[in-house]
């Protein structure tokens, strides 16, 4: 006890400060115990992941006394093949796609990050080059910089990063550098002077699930975070003349019942997982005009999973609101084929395949027809759709359903928003309380 007591004030004689982020989508390398209940990863583990920091050493604009991915210079705790590195992939993507990383900041010294590429399967110190930052909730500066300032706020920060198009790998690292502008800094975003500097460095897949070779579908392997995927390419294998395309969209706010493990760290949902959450897809049966073919909440037509007590059913609350409050919901669009969406609300306590009526959209940041249906397009551009739903003044329930049906534009059709014709669809129940 006196060792640790003694650490702690040599420490707060240093610099006085708490450990500041980490990667947290994908999951960093120094982080993968925050779920090793879902990934396997046995120890040991880096668990001050928030203070993976290049041995506290102010850094040069190079780095060149940190550590390849945050550890202290000279040694390889955190690098490919060092104590902590589990060979977990926590990110499984497309070439070309545009993603999301998103960060965790515990404690704000404002500054920037960046985020890099090592596309080749044994990493070096020097195979890295960064990735351009396309959008995201903070400043970009130079294209390829994501200020965490002005303020010192706390909490999440989203960089939207270009990736190549030229690259396949069924591992590869990207790599996230906080520089700091501590000791402060006039500009809040550069700091030319030596800076507190943090490192991660988080492993990913870059493959396509499927290629055709000699006119045959092989499957690319898959990583232990990907059993999902599984479904996925059955269902391209089956409907390969139709499609074959990749999943659209969820729910991100309140959170629908299919994604509820992307916060499983805070609501304590436990498996099963739908983990393949962004197709939901109704089996991806091109529906008519009434869905016939649906699932309830995105099942195949006949199956009940996503349903309330189905297999993902976990009844965890993730929106409780006012009757008659208009309220933002939240959609993450993941490839986008234009089309329209509805909200719509079972306002029983027990939810049956009849008991949804459509919700009026009062604003929001798309075109709304009908006064119910939000159009994501005339574009293609993938990302947050926000609606502003009415809620009805007359409801009260402790747990009812939200459901957003997406009904896309595909196969094309000359209205971007509206396809009488048969077109795929996806859905996603919402557990919320009306007080």
């Amino acid at each position: 006890m006196k060792k640790v007591i003694f650490f702690i004030l040599l420490v707060a004689g240093l610099s006085g400060i708490e450990p500041h982020g980490f990667v947290k989508r994908p999951l960093s390398r120094t982080s993968i115990f925050r779920e090793r209940d879902t990934n396997g990863a046995q120890g040991p583990f880096w668990w001050n992941d928030t203070g993976v920091w290049c041995g506290n050493v102010q850094q040069d604009l190079n780095y060149s006394q940190c550590g390849r991915c945050g550890d202290a210079f000279g040694e390889t705790h955190a690098n490919q093949g060092g104590k902590y590195d589990k060979a977990i992939i926590t990110g499984t993507y497309i070439a070309g796609e545009v993603i999301d990383i998103r960060v965790e900041i515990t404690v704000n010294h404002r500054g920037f990050f960046t985020i890099e590429l090592c596309p080749h399967p044994v990493e070096t110190d020097n195979c890295f080059s960064r990735l351009n930052i396309v959008d995201g909730s903070h400043e970009i500066r130079s294209g390829n910089m994501m200020c965490t300032g002005p303020t010192q706020a706390i909490g999440p920060i989203t960089a939207r990063v270009q990736l190549p198009a030229n690259v396949r790998c069924s591992r590869c690292t990207l790599r996230w550098t906080y520089r700091t502008a501590y000791p402060p800094a006039p500009d809040h975003c550069f700091n030319p002077n030596p800076a507190q500097t943090f490192r991660n460095c988080v492993d990913v897949d870059y493959r396509r699930l499927l290629h055709r070779d000699k006119k045959r579908y092989q499957l690319i392997t898959l990583n232990q975070n990907q059993r999902h995927s599984v479904e996925l390419i059955y269902l391209c294998l089956n409907k390969a003349s139709l499609s074959c395309v990749e999943p659209h969209g969820f729910v991100q706010r309140p959170l629908s019942r299919t994604s509820i493990f992307r916060e499983r760290d805070t609501n304590g949902a436990q498996v099963p997982f739908w983990w393949n959450d962004t197709g939901v897809w109704c089996g991806n049966v091109q529906q008519d005009l009434n869905y016939s073919q649906c699932g309830r909440c995105g099942d195949v037509f006949g199956e009940t999973h996503a349903n309330q007590g189905g297999r993902y059913d976990k009844a965890i609350i993730t929106g409780t609101y006012n009757a008659g409050q208009v309220i933002d919901i939240r959609v993450e669009i993941t490839a986008n084929h234009r089309g329209f969406f509805t909200i719509e609300l079972c306002p029983n306590p027990v939810e049956t395949d009849n008991c949804f009526s459509r919700l009026n959209i009062v604003g929001g940041s798309h075109e709304i027809r009908s006064g119910n249906m939000m159009c994501v397009g005339p574009t293609q551009v993938i990302g947050p759709v926000t609606a502003r739903v009415q809620l009805p003044a007359n409801v009260r329930c402790t747990r009812c359903s939200l459901r957003w049906t997406y009904r896309t534009a595909y196969p094309p059709a000359p209205d971007h928003c509206f396809n009488p014709n048969p077109a795929q669809t996806f859905r996603n129940c919402v557990d919320v309380r009306i007080n």
